[in-house]
């Protein structure tokens, strides 16, 4: 299924499901949510090739769930929000970033995985129910709510520019992190031989 043409609309509205088991090509097209509980199951092959466009709201919140494999290709941003991000398998971010963005909310479950050499963003909300580790390819950027009872591991680089990281579990980076700006509510354990950076020119970092 190729979705999406030259800045074309695509929406799924009421009683609308997007069941793949196949192949989904994204490409430079948008994606909206309308009506009542729209959804995205995806369990087989989700590439993600478009310039900067995304999954946004029309009318509705949606739901997307990954149980196979999201591709993120090229160097662009592309968006979800509005949308309950539920990964129960693979994201694999080749280039540019993904934005788990405004109005949407990210949990992985035991089995999820975030690899690639790109970058996974978050500027909404990610839920830690679970232990979850990014891949040492993977850059996490951070400008939105962490929060849950899970640890948070993060083997590449970590950027955190905005927002609160909460919850009673631990957030771990194994490569060196910059923090910018934020609010702190969880343990965030530095370890030896990795570097912090705290601060930008009128920036303030809160530990609450």
């Amino acid at each position: 299924l190729t979705l999406g043409g030259t800045g074309g609309y695509c929406y799924i509205s009421t009683g609308g499901v997007l069941q793949n088991q196949g192949t989904v090509n994204w490409g430079n097209g948008y994606i909206y949510w309308q009506g009542t509980n729209p959804s995205i199951n995806n369990s087989g092959i989700f590439n993600i090739d478009n310039a900067g466009y995304g999954i946004y709201y029309s009318t509705a919140y949606g739901s997307f769930t990954n149980t196979g494999t999201i591709n993120k290709l090229n160097a662009y941003t592309a968006y979800v929000q509005y949308t309950a991000f539920n990964n129960d398998g693979n994201i694999h971010i080749t280039g540019g970033t993904l934005d788990n963005s405004t109005g949407s909310t990210f949990t992985p479950t035991s089995i999820s995985s975030i690899t690639g050499t790109g970058t996974f963003s978050n500027s909404g909300t990610f839920s830690l129910p679970i232990n979850f580790s990014f891949s040492s390819g993977v850059t996490f950027f951070n400008s939105g709510n962490i929060s849950g009872i899970g640890n948070l591991v993060t083997n590449g680089p970590f950027i955190w520019n905005g927002g609160t990281i909460a919850g009673s579990g631990t957030l771990t980076p194994n490569n060196n992190a910059t923090w910018s700006s934020g609010t702190l509510q969880r343990t965030f354990a530095l370890n030896n031989g990795q570097t912090l950076t705290i601060g930008n020119t009128g920036s303030y970092c809160y530990i609450s």
